[in-house]
């Protein structure tokens, strides 16, 4: 009887343990495992919604929308290579002149 006893206290020991290491095994392995399916989605996902925000008109026609300061500072730029050029112009002619 008494080794009944005792057996039955070191097989619910026994139990115990091997209870609280799969417990400490799940705690471990959900979080993994939610971050496994997180990354997964994400990889199989992230390039298609990536591509079809880069590839939305709107968006495009937004950022290749010229301000009115750009439009400005581009005007004044044409206009400063035309003077630069005309002035290389007679300058290539001033050294062409023989005296």
């Amino acid at each position: 009887m008494k080794n009944v006893i005792i057996s039955s206290l070191v097989s619910q020991r026994l139990i115990d343990q091997y209870f609280a290491i799969v417990q400490n095994s799940i705690k471990d392995r959900v979080p993994k495992a939610i971050m496994n399916f997180l990354i997964n989605y994400i990889f199989k996902h992230l390039h298609s919604e990536l591509m079809a925000g880069l590839y939305d008109q709107t968006d495009v026609d937004k950022l290749l929308a010229e301000t009115g300061d750009m439009a400005q500072r581009r005007k004044e730029t044409e206009d400063m290579l035309k003077a630069l050029n005309k002035a290389n112009t007679v300058l290539s002619e001033i050294r062409s002149i023989k005296v």
